[in-house]
């Protein structure tokens, strides 16, 4: 089997690193143990973004690599208009069950299927990664005038060059 090693973008079996289907499968395989297990631990990192953005009610937010949705129910519940992108199916279902009324869709965070300017807020917690410009642009491309963009990651600093 393929798979990505999603800290550093490198494939093992001949994959290469933009091939987003590939990343859903390997998410896809432990979806529930991401969902339910691990995703919770971020709250915190969640809560503080969301809270600095200072979203309206009914704001437009993106949340880009959405995973299972968590940050997206967080944003809904603080009456936030959810939209989520990801490229794994499985979570993508999992995230459609946590908010109903969002709108969620599997695909590629580097070529949003959303037009220019039409976002608040984009959100990505740990799901752009140093080397994927295009991702970056896109996330800037669909968002508003005056919007924000929230970025976070795991990890040292000095290794996430990107987020500087």
């Amino acid at each position: 089997m393929r798979w990505v090693t999603m800290a550093s973008g490198k494939c093992q079996g001949g994959a290469v690193p933009d091939d987003w289907r590939l990343a859903g499968m390997a998410w896809s395989e432990r979806a529930l143990d991401f969902a339910y297990l691990f995703e919770s631990f971020a709250r915190p990192v969640y809560q503080t973004v969301f809270d600095r953005l200072a979203m309206e009610s009914g704001a437009k937010v993106l949340d880009v690599a959405c995973g299972s949705g968590y940050a997206a129910m967080m944003a809904a519940e603080g009456g936030a208009a959810v939209t989520g992108i990801d490229a794994s199916e499985r979570l993508i279902e999992i995230a459609r069950v946590r908010v109903p009324e969002g709108d969620f869709r599997v695909g590629d965070m580097s070529a949003l299927p959303f037009d220019s300017a039409s976002f608040d807020f984009v959100s990505s917690f740990s799901g752009i990664f140093p080397g994927w410009e295009r991702a970056m642009g896109e996330a800037a491309r669909v968002l508003r005038p005056g919007g924000l963009f929230a970025l976070s990651g795991w990890g040292s600093p000095r290794r996430r060059e990107h987020l500087a």
